[in-house]
């Protein structure tokens, strides 16, 4: 049912998403038709949210992104696999062996570190040490005030926000569950900031 689902919000979406009048009395009509067929998916959704209902489908595409209205987060959709999780490395902790299969559903990440900006719209403070602007990572946030801030975040939109799985996070920062010893690739200048290239300061996300 849920493929079957998937394939009829296509047609769907399209219509939302059209700007032609002629289209716009087919919209309540098709909205109709999907609660009547499938009502275990549109259940307490808004006919506009589209969003919701390609969760609910599963039919997000790898370049989908999604902004959370309150904080302007963006989130990038993480699709569903299989992946050996774990390290077999000489350097590999105990606590990271045996190597084994895990699959997961796909699921929405943060596309990049939490800015200064974005932590000030919803805790109301910075404590950052590196106040350098709202482009900027937030950092000297305890894991007490993650979870504040996850709980705050969630009030304020109405959604379920909550911090990765070490399944989940692996899974992402390996691309799917690639053999690369950072998360992104293997060479370090090309994905992170540490201490021989960042003078000693953090910078701005994404760069």
């Amino acid at each position: 049912m849920q493929k079957e689902f998937s394939h009829e919000l296509e047609g769907y979406e399209l219509l939302l998403k059209s700007s032609d009048p002629q289209y716009a009395k087919y919209k309540d009509r098709a909205w109709q038709l999907l609660c009547s067929k499938f009502a275990v998916f549109t259940q307490g959704v808004e006919p506009e949210d589209i969003w919701e209902l390609k969760f609910r489908a599963g039919s997000f595409k790898a370049e989908e992104i999604w902004k959370d209205p309150t904080a302007n987060i963006e989130f990038v959709w993480v699709p569903q696999g299989c992946f050996m999780m774990g390290s077999d490395s000489a350097e590999a902790y105990d606590n990271e062996q045996p190597v084994h299969e895990v699959c997961l559903d796909g699921f929405w990440l943060g596309k990049y570190q939490l800015t200064q900006g974005q932590y000030e719209k919803v805790m109301g403070t910075n404590p950052s040490h590196f106040n350098s602007g709202d482009n900027y990572l937030v950092e000297c946030v305890s894991w007490d005030d993650a979870k504040e801030f996850i709980e705050k975040l969630n009030q304020k939109t109405g959604k379920i926000f909550s911090l990765l799985t070490e399944a989940q996070w692996e899974y992402a920062a390996r691309s799917g569950g690639k053999d690369q010893i950072y998360a992104g690739g293997n060479d370090l200048d090309k994905v992170a900031w540490y201490s021989e290239n960042s003078d000693d300061k953090t910078h701005p996300v994404g760069t």
